[in-house]
């Protein structure tokens, strides 16, 4: 029998120096040429065959790359053309004797017998390859000052992609020489892939440039216009396709083709911030990513982004998709333009839907945008139809609307106070403060728990999250935001936040804390503070192959809170490995340990792992998931239907009943309703779990109720209902929508949501009248005092 045993030396190695025959020598790997030709001309590699129109225009347009950093070093100015004189031109026709094709004409560097024959018809080699090209390269570098030049090929295989449509290719081309002379014209036929062909001089030309004709297979369905109308979203020089059966298209210089893909829309919605890079795009239409003016298939918010030269991500071998996109990049062009974007397209970058959006997807630009309109006396903010000063306001995340999205009161009153103070609500008296209200930034969202970065959906009413002054926030919001560690130790301060006293001393990040902290939230699903857990350092011990000691030692020397835990490897046991994966298989996804874990996952991982429920749940306590169900377990796995009674909203997810709680008994009414049993079996099968339940037990929380469970609650007598109307309904809802979740009938309306409802035709006095019909005490907006910070103001 073969076994690995057979394979290897004592040592581990090789079979090396054996005395036996040698039956073979001198061996190496070969290519199949003909297999790897068809591969590469075949749909395989590139999918759609008309995307060999798109690279011979990328082929052009680096040719024109070429001419201009010559003539730039010759001190000639460049041509980009213009529509009577396009420097790329793609034509498809049918010759006189009847053969379609598609031609494509540059007026760029042109080709010499060199490029011809090195680099043109050699696949795998770039024209950047050949020797004379790579001094050239080094004399752009040495000019005073350096000559930008870059260009799109990455294999030297593109020309191979004619043949997915061409069964023929003529090509003429005259050579722009490095000392501004022109060449002599070539020509050559290429009959085919695999066939021979020449290359014949034709004498001296006048012009530089390149004409490649594809002479079409007649099995090919291509359009070099539509195909270029979909991909080319802007284009460094007047391009232009003419198809003789009706269709044409012309691209300006470094203008937004509204017929690509990504379908750009009109001015005033796509605003130019960096000409040929970068444009403002309005809320509620899409942007996008494209590298070098090509659509790669890459969705954006807020702009359109043309990333090329060394800003221009990886493709992937077809060059369809973005391997690796770099929001930091986008970010960083964003911000360069943020005051010229608030000088010159406030209608675009100045709508709250705008600012809202880019705050989650790249907040420093948002942080930009504000700070720069926070410097002047003209701009402000229309929200609810109501012009708010900036200067004072600042803006969040929230502040645009009414919804909560789960944020913090100390949050929510700071947003009233400084809304109240920029003029949103003109029927309140403005109070001056005793202490200056501190503007917002979009970044602050991350810092106070209201971004997407911390918040978890499934808070309840009272879980709000809450600033905690571990330095792990800290470090987190560094990793999210790529501040500089002392400026968020400073802004912190301004808000009020606690940190340590000697948070200014801290070390600055690393990759190995940023990746200890990215695998999970600081929060659990309560909203109470959570440690870095051991799970989290053993998938950080696995990502960077580090030893557990060190991300210990990094951690501590930060004061990042961590889980006890005396393990020395990052080995796992089977089980552990089974318990901590999301697909209970022990392989990646794995769950994070922040997140509820249901008991479907247990059943699943006790299955799988050949245990029981209460050993799972110890197993992953151990390793720091903390958010699972607190219940008794019987010595049997529970049932489906057991899953689906104990969750709280009889759906078989998190949340769960906890055997600590006894909860009001219409729960036992609903699941056997909902499950087909009979009170007494439900409340038998509840007890089995530890499940405890009683008339005056907990009721489920306001944000999992209806309206009619929502509108019991409330002191309001049954034969009052009819009075009941819309308004009241989006007046006892926290996000004032009519819909859950409900504000708690327990404690008092707050002043910013009887404000809120006051912004129409009633006045405050009849919005505070209505509350206290439906039972509620109230904070009436013109007394209550102003919060200057979210944080205690006395830090």
């Amino acid at each position: 029998m073969l076994t690995r045993a057979n394979l290897i030396n004592a040592d581990g190695g090789p079979m090396e120096g054996s005395s036996r025959p040698v039956i073979a020598s001198g061996l190496r790997f070969h290519l199949a040429e003909g297999r790897i030709r068809e591969f590469l001309i075949g749909e395989s590699l590139y999918g759609d065959p008309a995307l060999a129109v798109r690279e011979a225009y990328q082929n052009a347009l680096d040719a024109w790359r070429l001419l201009i950093a010559r003539q730039k070093l010759l001190g000639v100015p460049p041509d980009i053309g213009s529509a009577q004189d396009p420097v790329i031109e793609f034509h498809q026709g049918t010759s006189d004797d009847g053969r379609a094709y598609i031609d494509c004409v540059d007026r760029g560097a042109g080709m010499g017998l060199v490029e011809l024959a090195g680099s043109f018809c050699h696949a795998g080699v770039r024209a950047s390859d050949l020797d004379e090209r790579a001094r050239e390269i080094e004399m752009f570098a040495a000019a005073d000052p350096p000559v930008e030049f870059w260009q799109n090929s990455l294999f030297g295989i593109g020309v191979l992609s004619y043949f997915m449509v061409a069964s023929e290719i003529s090509v003429r081309t005259a050579r722009l020489n490095s000392d501004g002379t022109i060449g002599n014209l070539l020509a050559m036929h290429i009959p085919g892939p695999a066939e021979e062909f020449d290359i014949v001089d034709l004498g001296p030309s006048t012009s530089c440039g390149t004409h490649v004709r594809l002479w079409l297979k007649p099995s090919a369905e291509v359009s070099a216009v539509s195909t270029l109308r979909k991909l080319v979203v802007v284009c460094p020089v007047t391009l232009s396709a003419i198809d003789d059966r009706g269709p044409q298209h012309l691209w300006l210089p470094d203008e937004l083709n509204r017929a690509s893909t990504p379908t750009p829309p009109p001015p005033p919605y796509a605003q130019v911030a960096i000409p040929g890079e970068l444009w403002w795009i309005a809320p509620g239409f899409p942007g996008a990513v494209v590298v070098d003016g090509i659509w790669v298939g890459q969705w954006f918010k807020g702009v359109i982004v043309n990333l090329r030269g060394p800003l221009a991500p990886r493709l992937t071998a077809d060059r369809r998709s973005i391997i690796d996109l770099r929001t930091s990049v986008v970010s960083t062009l964003a911000e360069r333009s943020a005051a010229e974007a608030v000088e010159h397209c406030w209608s675009v970058v100045g709508d709250t839907a705008w600012l809202s959006s880019m705050s989650e997807l790249m907040p420093r630009v948002a942080d930009a945008v504000v700070e720069a309109a926070s410097s002047r006396a003209d701009r402000t903010l229309s929200i609810h139809g109501t012009a708010v000063d900036i200067r004072i306001s600042g803006f969040m995340s929230g502040d645009e609307g009414v919804a909560t999205s789960g944020a913090p009161g100390e949050v929510i009153d700071w947003r009233f106070a400084r809304l109240q103070l920029a003029g949103q609500f003109p029927k309140l008296r403005t109070r001056l403060p005793t202490r200056r209200v501190v503007p917002a930034r979009p970044s602050d969202a991350v810092l106070l728990g209201s971004s997407h970065h911390q918040l978890s959906p499934k808070l309840n009413p009272k879980e709000s999250l809450r600033w905690s002054s571990s330095t792990s926030l800290l470090y987190e919001a560094e990793r999210h935001l790529a501040y500089p560690l002392a400026d968020i130790v400073e802004r912190a301060k301004q808000l009020c936040l606690p940190t340590r006293d000697d948070a200014h001393l801290l070390p600055p990040s690393t990759e190995l804390v940023r990746t200890a902290l990215s695998f999970s939230d600081r929060w659990r699903p309560d909203g109470s503070f959570k440690p870095l857990a051991v799970f989290d350092v053993i998938r950080t011990s696995w990502e960077l192959d580090v030893p557990i000691a060190r991300i210990t030692e990094e951690l501590g020397e930060r004061f990042i809170e961590t889980q006890s835990f005396d393990r020395e490897t990052a080995m796992l046991t089977s089980a552990e490995l089974v318990c901590a994966s999301a697909g209970t298989n022990g392989i990646a996804p794995w769950s994070a340990t922040s997140e509820e874990l249901g008991l479907d996952h247990i059943v699943r991982a006790a299955r799988a792992a050949g245990i029981t429920c209460a050993q799972a749940i110890e197993i992953l306590n151990a390793l720091g998931f903390d958010a699972t169900p607190d219940l008794t377990f019987p010595d049997h796995l529970p049932s489906d239907d057991d899953i689906v009674m104990l969750s709280r909203d009889l759906d078989g997810q998190p949340p769960f009943l906890s055997a600590a709680v006894a909860y009001r008994t219409a729960h036992v009414r609903r699941a056997a309703r909902e499950l087909g049993y009979s009170e007494s079996e439900a409340r038998e099968r509840f007890k089995t779990y530890g499940v405890t339940f009683s008339p005056t037990g907990v009721e489920p929380p306001l944000d999992s109720v209806s309206e009619k469970a929502a509108l019991r609650r409330l002191p309001v007598p049954v034969h009052e209902f009819s009075r009941v109307r819309p308004r009241h309904l989006r007046m006892i809802s926290r996000d004032a929508d009519g819909q859950q979740p409900w504000l708690d009938p327990t404690l008092p309306v707050p002043a910013w949501m009887v404000a809120v409802h006051a912004r129409g035709k009633r006045s405050i006095d009849e919005v505070i009248s209505d509350y206290r019909w439906l039972g509620f005490t109230v904070d009436d907006p013109r007394i209550t005092s102003i919060r200057p910070t979210p944080g205690p103001p006395d830090v």
